[in-house]
């Protein structure tokens, strides 16, 4: 039997000062950046409920219709800052090529369009029906008190 000696390979690459730079610390500070801006808005705006007073949705058709745009408006925010980052870090900075935004742009659309959006929805309907069931009065038992 032969004994073959085991060679280390270091699989990372090093990056130069200006790649690190582009590559790490600017996406980082503008996150960081972009961060802060989001916090600022929200204390000069203040608080606004999403939800009427009580945090629940109105019962029927209304309140799912309710919940539904409010699911859409948050995802569709959602999805533009995802291409938004995807735009700026990967194509702008990264230096990818165009196919990887027509791959973001399709799979981000499929995973909160055609995923999260309808899983969300029927969960919060299974969600509002079990609690009809329990409690008898469903998202009414919140306003109560």
């Amino acid at each position: 039997m032969t004994v073959v000696p085991v060679v280390p390979v270091v699989l990372a690459h090093t990056l130069s000062g200006q790649a690190l730079i582009r590559q790490d610390v600017t996406p980082l500070a503008l996150t960081y950046v972009g961060f802060l801006l989001m916090l600022a808005f929200r204390v000069r705006r203040g608080r606004r409920p999403a939800l009427p007073e009580g945090g629940a949705a109105p019962e029927g058709p209304k309140g799912l219709a309710t919940l539904a745009r409010f699911v859409l408006v948050t995802a569709t925010a959602g999805y533009a800052v995802f291409l938004g980052i995807d735009v700026v870090f990967y194509f702008v900075l990264g230096g990818q090529h165009a196919s990887f935004l027509v791959q973001a742009l399709w799979g981000g659309a499929f995973l909160a369009f055609v995923v999260a959006v309808p899983v969300f929805l029927a969960a919060s309907w299974i969600e509002g029906r079990l609690r009809v069931r329990r409690t008898g009065e469903g998202h009414r038992s919140h306003r109560s008190g």
